[in-house]
């Protein structure tokens, strides 16, 4: 799965790479209850620095970027490990811009990865405007409604 997302990364058409990105991560969630080991899918296979890739090439795809944080909130969440990870390799900046960039999109979804991220990343999540882009996800979640 991580094999062919990479060679699509490069070599399928945007619409193609979209499609097959949100799928695998759907996927991906699916597989998480299943896994016993998820530190060794995301640190050793590189799933988490191959969807962090993705999500910095594909910052205008709203499916991409849901998919994306869909993927490391299921992941992260209740994993300090798989957490550390992607919090090392920059998830919170890339969620955050995320939020802004799709405000009214992808809220939930980038909350939850927020969330799944460790304890100490709090700090840096502040300093990133974490804070207003989950108020800013709030009040339009709640103007939705």
């Amino acid at each position: 799965l991580l094999a062919a997302i990479r060679a699509s990364f490069t070599d399928a058409p945007n619409n193609d790479f979209e499609v097959l990105f949100v799928q695998s991560m759907n996927l991906l969630g699916l597989l998480k209850g299943a896994l016993q080991n998820t530190e060794h899918l995301v640190k050793d296979l590189g799933c988490a620095q191959l969807v962090l890739d993705v999500l910095h090439a594909h910052p205008e795809s709203e499916a991409v970027q849901s998919a994306g944080c869909l993927a490391m909130g299921l992941v992260s969440s209740g994993n300090p490990t798989s957490a550390r990870v992607f919090c090392d390799l920059g998830a919170p900046e890339v969620i955050i811009m995320a939020m802004h960039t799709h405000p009214s999109k992808l809220h939930w979804l980038a909350c939850q990865a927020l969330f799944g991220m460790p304890k100490d990343a709090a700090e840096t999540i502040v300093e990133l405007g974490g804070i207003q882009a989950v108020l800013e996800a709030m009040r339009v979640s709640y103007h939705e409604k």
